[in-house]
């Protein structure tokens, strides 16, 4: 097993030399941008590539050439800008942003229709492109600890969510985006600046947990017409 993990690497590494040369002219930029790659202890097979708890500062949009990717995790790095190229990659499942400096999401986001789970906790985010809710298949959204001053598209509504965690959003109020979301199961809004439940979380019928920790609650009885089996308001 040893080996065939030290040869995987081996061939990663010698791909990203191959892509560097042939999409990066400058040498001076191939280099540091080869010693940023190189350097990372990567996990990767032909589906999955991560690169978490690292420094990377930017995603080449060569990148693209692995296009057999379907899960790509950047976790806890300093990127800040997310290349275009990157959502041309239609078969991503799985991606994950949390931990970064990405202050805005392209609208070509809503490309990625096969995606699952999309994790962007712990960015600069104040908002998200309406397109966002073209992504058909997700289910596990993760946008916890990011102020969304500009709030959410009306397109939110249509997404498909089964996991919707929100907490530390900057939120007054549960969003309408929120409510209408008929698939929903779990919903963690903790620590915002919500005051009130509103009725129209009744839509929420098949919600099961619901954890409204850290905001200024004093009511839950609209909560009462809900189906829960767990709410955690302390």
């Amino acid at each position: 097993k040893t080996k065939k993990k030290t040869q995987k690497r081996s061939n990663f590494s010698y791909f990203f030399i191959i892509m560097a040369k042939v999409f990066i002219s400058d040498e001076e930029q191939c280099q540091n941008w080869l010693t940023n790659i190189l350097k990372l202890e990567c996990t990767v097979d032909d589906t999955d590539l991560s690169t978490s708890y690292k420094k990377v500062e930017q995603i080449h949009p060569s990148i693209v050439s692995m296009k057999n990717l379907t899960s790509l995790s950047f976790y806890e790095n300093k990127i800040s800008k997310l290349p275009i190229e990157l959502f041309t990659m239609t078969k991503l499942c799985i991606l994950n942003f949390g931990f970064n400096d990405i202050a805005k999401i392209p609208k070509q986001l809503g490309n990625l229709t096969n995606l699952n789970s999309l994790f962007l906790s712990h960015n600069n985010l104040t908002s998200l492109p309406e397109s966002f809710g073209n992504l058909s298949s997700l289910e596990l959204l993760d946008i916890g600890d990011n102020e969304f001053s500009e709030g959410l598209p009306d397109s939110f509504s249509n997404l498909p969510l089964r996991n919707l965690v929100c907490y530390n959003c900057n939120f007054n109020e549960i969003p309408f985006q929120i409510c209408n979301l008929k698939f929903l199961i779990k919903l963690n809004i903790n620590n915002n600046k919500i005051q009130e439940i509103p009725e129209s979380i009744s839509n929420l019928t098949n919600l099961k947990m619901l954890s409204i920790k850290e905001n200024s609650i004093s009511d839950c009885s609209n909560v009462g017409s809900l189906n829960i089996r767990r709410l955690h308001k302390w």
